[in-house]
């Protein structure tokens, strides 16, 4: 891995809202994509037509009007089984979303063509393929180079499980890219921040505060030479700049409502007015979010996204910085959920914010500065960065690509962020067999133990925030009743790339079941 040239490999963050390349030439870093307006990334978005599926510099409101899908990444290597309700409301992606024969997501895009309406199916993996190609190709024009497969490092949040990293490698190979490995975001991100700063001694331990688009990931590290040790990982894998701009859309309906005594888009989700102008108005939400980092107020135009005989084009919302402070952030509990995932760290690794020298800001929502007050007030006297002083949205990219070509991925240790393990009935007792692996546990591992076993095959679970959910099964009852054997060693071994293996031997040492949840890189 360490053999190939710096220069021809690449890496990516691929995100919810934005995606960033970074590049390296003539011993400079450097970033392929100038798109100030966008914070020099790709929009994770796409513009479906016909024939084609198009990734825009920049996404404007003709672009939200036509065939247009976004928050791809929420779904990608999902099935239907493993999704909630709330998540297959339309509303999160623009288009509605279907399930094929195999329980596969897919989206029904419709655009327009002249007069007329024509749908088409997209699947996720080719949103992101395509987006992938984007990033690809950028980089292909800086280097002056066009392989037809180009070496990258990819990275993921904390909580990116096996079939999303599977289909997410899926799409870099058929974007022309070979996935040399995987690396948390916020690791990534820590690495390009400590590496470059003079305030963080060796030693001292650091919580990365990653909140982009999709994902609340939090990381406790230390740096120790080139080391870059991971003591533990948590977070919200379901809170993101999408969600506020959800709240912040609900809100913007209901003051409407208040003031003007008329519902803006209707009471009907389903009618056609609602469907037309809401993912418009959402964009005006994470527009209006966005200006109340720098300014007292934001104005949102009804008449810029309302046809003229819907509604009074003279009836607008202003929204103050310190309404949604209170009714976006602190009512909607977007702040009490921060706090629960802060906590939730701490207390599951054994840590306190007296072990903390340092918060690391990073991703485009952490930029709101009622957050950053919260967390300077939380932490009290530890210093937290100023996102004004680097790019928030490209710190994880960067921090990736030092890793390649400083040949740190042997020198950085991740921690296992959920609990995992395997759970089995013993016929004899009616009691529970298990192994339960918490968060914290250093990775890569080895662990071994024996057990009695009758006649009942294994179940293999992961837990997160106190839901269980059954990854597989190890199929080992025939093989037991065939040797006539109940005394079994099962090995579970997690490998640097953080794929999981379990294995299951008879009191001969005969491997009698296997179950791996993650492709090796």
């Amino acid at each position: 891995m360490d053999s190939i040239k710096t220069e021809e490999c690449i890496a990516i963050d691929f995100g919810t809202s934005n995606t960033a390349v970074y590049t390296y030439k003539n011993g400079k870093y450097l970033n392929p994509v100038y798109t100030v307006e966008n914070y020099y990334c790709i929009p994770s978005v796409a513009v479906v037509d016909k024939h084609s599926i198009i990734i825009p510099d920049i996404v404007n409101q003709t672009q939200v009007k036509n065939g247009f899908v976004y928050n791809v990444k929420r779904i990608l290597g999902k099935v239907e089984s493993q999704f909630e309700d709330s998540e297959i409301d339309e509303r999160m992606f623009n288009s509605p979303l279907k399930f094929d024969e195999h329980q596969n997501p897919y989206f029904e895009v419709s655009y327009r063509v002249k007069k007329s309406k024509e749908t088409r199916n997209v699947y996720p993996i080719e949103v992101v393929t395509e987006i992938l190609k984007r990033c690809k190709e950028e980089a292909d024009n800086l280097l002056d180079t066009s392989p037809e497969f180009r070496d990258c490092v990819m990275t993921i949040p904390n909580y990116f499980f096996d079939p999303s990293k599977k289909a997410l490698k899926e799409a870099a190979k058929r974007a022309g890219l070979n996935v040399l490995y995987f690396l948390k975001e916020p690791t990534a991100a820590g690495i390009r921040f400590i590496s470059d700063s003079n305030e963080i001694r060796e030693g001292e331990m650091v919580m990365v505060f990653d909140f982009g688009g999709g994902t609340l990931d939090l990381t406790l590290m230390v740096r120790n030479g080139n080391d870059f040790d991971v003591k533990a990982q948590g977070g919200d894998p379901n809170l993101g700049g999408t969600k506020i701009d959800e709240i912040f859309c609900k809100y913007v309906l209901q003051k409407y409502k208040n003031q003007y005594g008329e519902d803006l888009l209707g009471n009907d989700v389903d009618s056609k007015k609602y469907k037309r102008c809401y993912p418009k108005l959402l964009e005006f939400c994470r527009q209006a979010k966005e200006q109340l980092s720098t300014q007292n107020k934001a104005t949102i135009f009804i008449s810029d996204f309302i046809d003229n005989d819907d509604v009074e084009t003279n009836k607008d919302i202003e929204i103050t910085v310190e309404e949604f402070n209170a009714c976006i952030l602190e009512d909607g509990e977007i702040i009490r959920r921060i706090d629960r995932a802060i906590n939730n760290l701490f207390f599951e690794n054994h840590y306190d914010k007296e072990h903390i020298s340092y918060v690391i800001l990073i991703g485009g929502s952490s930029k709101i500065p009622h957050i950053q007050n919260h967390l300077k007030d939380l932490f009290k006297s530890v210093p937290v960065s100023n996102t004004r002083d680097y790019n928030p949205h490209t710190t994880v990219v960067e921090g990736a690509m030092r890793v390649k070509v400083n040949n740190w991925y042997h020198e950085v240790s991740e921690s296992l962020e959920c609990c995992l393990g395997f759970k089995v009935s013993d016929g004899h007792s009616n009691s529970e067999i298990r192994i339960d692996l918490y968060p914290g546990l250093r990775i890569p591992f080895t662990i071994e133990d024996y057990f009695n076993l009758s006649g009942s095959d294994i179940d293999v679970y992961r837990s997160f925030n106190g839901k269980e959910r059954i990854e597989g099964t190890i199929k080992v009852k025939e093989a037991l009743e065939e040797f006539g054997q109940q005394k079994i060693r099962v090995k579970i071994t997690c490998n640097k790339d953080t794929s999981i293996v379990y294995s299951v031997y008879s009191d001969d040492d005969r491997e009698i079941g296997r179950l791996e949840l993650s492709p090796k890189i």
